[in-house]
């Protein structure tokens, strides 16, 4: 049976008597399984008009029923009626299916991506993943066919002038307007803006990439991810903890990519409000994706040093750090002696986080890299030296950190924490590209994540100034280093490359 043939065994919307009687339809054609089961007689409403091959260019899925604006025009009366939003399941034009090509090679492309991306972006369920695959899938909802898309784009080999708006990019894109414009709205489909997010910041495609990471958190607050306590619900409650799970890392993701995008693009304010420091983080990937019932003890963001945690938590936890930053630089308190107490406070708080982080992957002294390490850790430590270099930097000159504070002791005493610390940030982050070189084996690079490049350019860019400024050679070969760590990135992520580019014409610009 082919995908198109499956699709055409279904109605698009549910049966009259199932709509009714607000029952799950299985909308099985001529009969749902429901109303034969109850022997009565089952219809459907009239199907929409089939697009045309032109039509379907243009507007791709069917037209669907309308989603209801009470949800937000006033969510109490929508909440007294007791409504359910249903998910339309709307035809996808055949080319995506084409693009995903046959069982065998789903299955494939679904285990590079969880042996790869999913080693630094734990945000998709592989028991869920796996359960569809296991199961038909040749009949693949809309929304999973998109996700499955997402993942896919993640794993095409990738050559070094190969363009980066791929046409499997495009497709998802498109996929992802097309969902929302018929009111496909779930969890996969966030799922997939969130790796199409994550393949703009990589690859250097902006706006793109901060146009949506900032609908993402736009879309995490329509389905009420971010607050499952308080927040108006578009969905029902998860069936397990495991899809709790999954809902959270989800907006863990859109708030660690939406702070990244941020890094260097001025004071913008932020998509997605800041975790509280009792918010929850992702449990132990393995755990979650094995599905284990087993006891574990939560853990909250504010616990940097107290205990041991998953790499995709301390992901979040930098990330949550790298935010506290960020908002102390963009919102400069007018008092200038309370601005410098944040500012050594953060130090204080980031430098813990760091030396906990350190003992974990067991990078102390002056080891360098664990073999025991995972590659997972990598993304928390260059957000983390991202965070560390954007404070240091803003205090290491007095007449350059806009203050009017210059002479006064609490300055003194930041500028010097910022000297200091930016250049033990320097031996961290060469550190880290060395632990990146050992990583690679046979030059697989594709479990490395773009969010580490940021760092690696930051510390090789103010190397570089270092240099020129002192004529001091003591960091010309960390700086080499790291730049050929960039070089190395540059095989599966194009900002690497964007990266080199600025470093080589600030070189030429500053002679």
């Amino acid at each position: 049976m082919t995908n198109v043939d499956a699709i055409e065994d279904f109605a698009s919307q549910a049966c009259v008597p199932c709509r009714e009687k607000k029952r799950k339809c299985s909308r099985e054609l001529p009969t749902c399984s429901l109303c034969r089961r109850n022997r009565r007689r089952c219809s459907y409403p009239p199907k929409a008009i089939t697009p045309t091959t032109s039509s379907v260019d243009s507007c791709g899925m069917q037209e669907q029923e309308e989603f209801p604006a009470l949800f937000f025009l006033d969510f109490y009366t929508f909440t007294q009626r007791k409504d359910i939003i249903s998910t339309p399941k709307p035809t996808l034009p055949e080319n995506y299916y084409k693009q995903l090509g046959n069982r065998e090679q789903l299955r494939s492309d679904v285990d590079t991506y969880f042996a790869s991306v999913h080693v630094f972006f734990p945000i998709v369920s592989k028991l869920r993943i796996y359960r569809v695959l296991n199961g038909d899938a040749n009949i693949l909802d809309p929304d999973m066919v998109i996700l499955s898309l997402a993942m896919k784009m993640h794993c095409q080999p990738r050559k070094e002038y190969d363009l980066i708006r791929t046409e499997m990019y495009a497709l998802v894109k498109q996929g992802c307007l097309e969902a929302e414009q018929n009111n496909v709205l779930s969890v996969k489909i966030l799922q997939a803006l969130l790796l199409v997010a994550l393949y703009e910041i990589g690859n250097a495609i902006y706006p793109a990439a901060y146009l949506t990471i900032g609908h993402c958190a736009r879309l995490g607050y329509a389905m009420g991810i971010h607050n499952r306590l308080n927040a108006p619900q578009m969905f029902s409650q998860p069936v397990s903890w495991a899809e709790a799970e999954e809902r959270r890392r989800v907006w863990w993701a859109v708030i660690v990519l939406e702070r990244f995008v941020n890094i260097g693009g001025g004071n913008r304010p932020f998509a997605a409000h800041d975790a509280k420091s009792d918010d929850l983080l992702p449990m132990d990937e393995d755990i979650w994706d094995k599905g284990d019932f087993v006891v574990i003890q939560p853990l909250a963001v504010s616990e940097y040093a107290t205990l041991r945690t998953s790499a995709f938590a301390r992901t979040c936890q930098a990330s949550h750090l790298l935010s506290h930053v960020l908002r102390h630089l963009n919102e400069r308190n007018e008092d200038v002696k309370i601005q410098y107490h944040e500012a050594m406070q953060l130090h204080h708080i980031i430098n813990t986080f760091r030396h906990a982080l350190d003992q974990e992957i067991g990078n102390t002294s002056d080891q360098i890299y664990n073999r025991g390490c995972s590659v997972a850790h990598f993304t928390a430590m260059g957000i983390c030296y991202s965070a560390q270099i954007a404070l240091y930097d803003a205090y290491m000159c007095a007449d350059a950190d806009g203050m009017q504070g210059v002479g006064i002791p609490e300055q003194f005493e930041m500028q010097h924490v910022a000297i200091s610390g930016i250049k033990d940030t320097f031996v961290s982050v060469h550190q880290l590209a060395s632990m990146i070189y050992s990583s690679v084996q046979a030059g697989d690079i594709s479990r490395l994540s773009p969010l580490i490049a940021d760092s690696l350019y930051q510390a090789a860019l103010l190397i570089q100034s270092y240099i020129y400024e002192t004529q001091n050679n003591e960091y010309t070969q960390k700086m080499t280093d790291i730049i050929e760590t960039l070089k190395l990135l540059k095989g599966r992520w194009n900002v690497s490359d964007e990266y080199l580019n600025i470093i080589r014409m600030e070189f030429i610009r500053t002679r």
